[in-house]
């Protein structure tokens, strides 16, 4: 029983290291990330103690730090994630009807 506990110790002790060093690596990269941010953003991160409670304030902080740079108002068009289409044609779908256009047009590509 002793043994048991000594590897589970052992066990803990080596997970505890790496989540010490993944904690050591990301936290100057949120720092660096937000170093420019205006202080109210930067106060939303300093209200996260741990790594995981500023991970999921980080894509709220990023959309305020975003919106307070260009004063309040969304991004301008073209700045933004492009819509994804939906209910369209799957690339699948769009391949089979190439094929078939090609068949139909006596275009087979030889």
């Amino acid at each position: 029983m002793i043994d048991g506990q000594k590897a589970t110790i052992a066990e803990l002790t080596a997970k505890a290291a790496r989540f010490d060093a993944l904690v050591a690596a990301l936290e100057p990269q949120i720092d660096a990330e937000s170093k420019d941010w205006p202080e109210e953003v930067k106060g939303m991160l300093a209200l996260g103690e741990t790594i995981e409670q500023k991970f999921a304030i980080l894509p709220q902080a990023r959309s305020l730090a975003a919106k307070l740079a260009n004063g309040g108002q969304p991004p301008p068009p073209g700045t933004g994630e492009r819509p994804k289409p939906k209910g369209g044609p799957d690339q699948k779908q769009q391949a089979d009807a190439a094929v078939k256009a090609a068949l139909r047009q006596g275009s087979y590509g030889f």
